[in-house]
């Protein structure tokens, strides 16, 4: 068994909740005045804070749900946001249809936004929202804020995430460029290297044993080591009650992944992977 080393206090979930309501009530005003300011801000509330404090207080909620797949559409909106420059464009929100006027939006149409995106869409099965997401083409993160600090790896993982989606694409070698990417020579900062090591190439392990035909036993020997590592970087003084580290998005998308396209199921208990949410018709 993987344990969550995350704890919280009941009163934490009482009063997130209250602030998320409060914040919920004026969330179309504040849109319309802060554009994509608002949307990064409100996706990452929803899925960083509201999500894994619901999974955690009331497994299996249609709550939980709800706060993932309204992520999912807000981060979607970035997007599109960015890509209709002085335009129109409509996009869903919960059972609305809203209208905005895109702009350019380099600080917030980035390549972490983008791979939070398509796992939450993997996550919720959200095929539609999948192919939108691969279509994003890799020119948009380079022009996104702070592009010149991202490393080789970043962009080997974003080409292996939008393979697993691309019939045409060459899987065996978007894995081996992704493993090969994954070097400490290229972190020139401690943190940058831990971030990397713990939370991020692990992810191409676990995808290389979804896609070896053994029963899931390399798929099996990989999320276990990735969660331990999740745990690893999480499970220290400064990080301890992060709630981002809570539950682990990636893990989730890819046990979600692994179940649906081979069927594998986890072989041992994990804190950091929501059972229900990998299960292929969660509870909407």
């Amino acid at each position: 068994m993987v344990k969550n080393h995350y704890s919280y206090a009941k009163r934490t979930y009482d009063r997130a909740n209250k602030l998320y309501e409060k914040s919920n009530s004026i969330f179309l005003e504040t849109l319309k005045k802060n554009g994509c300011h608002t949307l990064s801000t409100f996706a990452s509330l929803n899925l960083e804070e509201m999500f894994p404090l619901e999974v955690l207080e009331n497994p299996g909620s249609n709550k939980a749900w709800h706060y993932i797949a309204r992520a999912l559409q807000l981060k979607l909106a970035i997007f599109q946001f960015n890509e209709n420059p002085d335009s129109i464009f409509k996009f869903a929100y919960d059972n609305e249809v809203i209208e905005l006027s895109g702009q350019l939006s380099p600080q917030y149409a980035n390549i972490f936004n983008w791979q939070k995106a398509l796992f939450c869409a993997i996550i919720t099965r959200n095929q539609a929202a999948i192919d939108y997401l691969i279509t994003v083409d890799n020119s948009v993160f380079k022009s996104a804020k702070y592009s010149d600090q991202l490393l080789p790896f970043d962009f080997a993982y974003v080409d292996l995430l939008k393979a697993i989606f691309t019939p045409s694409a060459d899987l065996s070698q978007a894995i081996e460029k992704a493993l090969i990417a994954s070097d400490s020579n290229d972190c020139s900062e401690d943190e940058v290297y831990l971030y990397s090591s713990r939370l991020e190439w692990p992810i191409v392990s676990v995808i290389l044993g979804i896609f070896t035909d053994d029963s899931g036993v390399e798929y099996n020997q990989a999320i276990e080591s990735a969660s331990v590592l999740h745990n690893e970087y999480y499970n220290t003084d400064d990080r301890r009650y992060s709630l981002d580290g809570a539950i682990s998005i990636p893990l989730t998308a890819m046990a979600a992944l692994a179940k649906d396209i081979k069927g594998y199921d986890l072989t041992t208990e994990n804190g950091y992977i929501p059972e229900w949410l990998v299960n292929p018709n969660p509870p909407k």
